[in-house]
């Protein structure tokens, strides 16, 4: 599962939002990313390997990232 914590109109009154994505195809999350990451501050990644891999493939592709916080859920866990 993917997980977005994104804030950035918001944290000025202290309230955040919360935007949960769960990928249905392969690389689906590196185009999420790649076409939406300028909405948000925070990307929480819940995943293996591969899901972390495709988040910053989509991240890598921008100039202006957020930032990106990776919570090891996987089988094998490499990184």
């Amino acid at each position: 599962m993917f997980f977005i914590y994104y804030y950035k109109e918001l944290k000025k009154y202290n309230i955040f939002d919360v935007s949960i994505f769960k990928p249905t195809y392969k690389k689906e999350i590196s185009i999420y990313l790649a076409n939406n990451c300028s909405r948000f501050e925070l990307v929480i990644v819940f995943g293996g390997d591969g899901t972390l891999n495709e988040a910053l493939n989509g991240l890598m592709s921008k100039i202006n990232r957020p930032k990106l916080l990776y919570i090891p859920t996987g089988t094998v866990n490499d990184f």
